[in-house]
């Protein structure tokens, strides 16, 4: 489990590298001033937030992805990132 505070940069997931096949995320409101309806979580390929990208509202309907092979990137997650907003 990874607890962050506010917005931050990129997260290595280095205990977890290759293996994440969903991701759950709780307490999105806490920073009101930083996360809006629009913000987003990023799920990378590669380490330090590259590669393969795949990202979701973090208000998604059930505030997480269930299943990463529905998005061709099961056990292929090495990194994670908070987007205050969209961006391409």
């Amino acid at each position: 489990m990874y607890t962050t505070e506010g917005w931050l940069s990129c997260v290595n997931l280095e205990e977890f590298d290759d293996r994440a096949t969903s991701a759950k995320w709780t307490d999105k409101t806490k920073h009101p001033a930083t996360f809006t309806s629009k913000s987003r979580i990023a799920f990378y390929a590669d380490a330090d937030c590259n590669g393969k990208q795949r990202n979701w509202l973090i208000d998604a309907p059930n505030g997480f992805p269930g299943n990463f092979f529905l998005d061709n990137i099961d056990n292929q997650i090495s990194a994670f990132e908070l987007w205050p907003h969209y961006r391409d």
